[in-house]
């Protein structure tokens, strides 16, 4: 199943047995973190009784840890629903918090959340500077804020045209990923990997990093808001993989390509920032598909949806 909905059981079972012992700042962590982790799904009504619940226990002299979360949380709200002058501004806040508590962990968060929306309205010169942060903070030895500084670096270096440098930042994230619990990452790196080796000119590579990315998300139960750029990018690559393949192995990815947009399709009913990417990718398969009008049509509706929420680069793609 999915890594979060696993996560999420793990942190409610926890707390079915931490309540048996009272009130405690363990205790109100313990809400604060399944808060975060119910936004991350979606499950906002869920994510906000946590938020209630944690801000009723009684007040303990440091309270970063409860705070920066139910921040983090407010933030991912803002992030699914395309309110990024909001999401970036909580995300900031989390990053000052966070620095000034020491905390570490929390103000990687925090920089992740700002990258992403950073990269969502094409502010790619500070994604970048975000993921170098990102990665001079994971040096301390976390190994999934150097992966979310690789994904960064990857969004990144594929916006400016630069896939060389993209493969060799996904790929140092590649050489440690396995050592994550959860699948996001290993899905993002590998979608992102795949993209990159395609633009080289690397089509058996490209072809098995799709496929990696593909059999990881296969395995998940339930879709998160991060994974709407690697589904965007794999039925867009195992397309172009369709096209440049013969026979059998042609036929293998075009029906790959329909697996990433259903899967992106799941994205999309789910959160809102996600309907511009189906369009677009809908409008491609059309488009393949000897379907001028419908590919127009869909592209007009990704264009649409991608201003009205304030992504350039989304728009830029319908436009092409």
């Amino acid at each position: 199943g999915n890594e979060l909905f696993g996560m999420l059981h793990a942190q409610l079972t926890n707390l079915n047995l931490a309540e048996l012992g009272g009130p405690s700042p363990e205790l109100r962590l313990a809400y604060a973190n399944a808060q975060s982790t119910a936004a991350m799904m979606g499950f906002n009504r869920l994510a906000r009784r946590y938020e209630r619940i944690a801000a009723a226990e009684p007040s303990t002299e440091d309270r970063t840890g409860l705070q920066t979360a139910a921040i983090i949380r407010q933030c991912t709200e803002h992030i699914i629903a395309g309110q990024w002058g909001r999401a970036t501004l909580l995300a900031s806040r989390v990053i000052d918090q966070a620095r000034a508590a020491h905390y570490a962990r929390r103000e990687e968060e925090g920089m992740a959340m700002l990258a992403y929306s950073y990269f969502a309205i094409g502010r790619f010169h500070e994604v970048q500077e975000l993921a170098d942060a990102l990665h001079q903070s994971a040096s301390r030895g976390d190994v999934q804020s150097f992966c979310w500084s690789a994904i960064f670096k990857g969004f990144g270096y594929l916006a400016f045209d630069q896939p060389q440098l993209a493969l060799e930042a996904v790929t140092s994230g590649g050489a440690v990923v396995d050592s994550l619990p959860g699948r996001a990452e290993a899905i993002n790196l590998n979608a992102l990997a795949a993209v990159a080796s395609l633009r080289l000119g690397k089509t058996p590579e490209a072809s098995s990093y799709a496929a990696a990315a593909l059999e990881l998300g296969r395995k998940v139960g339930l879709v998160v808001f991060l994974d709407i750029i690697p589904y965007s990018y794999l039925s867009q690559t195992f397309l172009a993989l369709a096209d440049l393949e013969q026979g059998r192995a042609s036929a293998v990815a075009l029906s790959r390509a329909r697996t990433a947009l259903r899967q992106l399709e799941r994205c999309a009913q789910v959160f809102p920032i996600a309907r511009p990417r189906l369009e677009l990718s809908r409008g491609i398969f059309h488009a393949r598909s000897g379907r001028p009008r419908r590919a127009k049509a869909g592209w007009s509706k990704c264009g649409r949806g991608a201003r009205s929420l304030e992504m350039p680069l989304d728009a830029t793609y319908a436009d092409l």
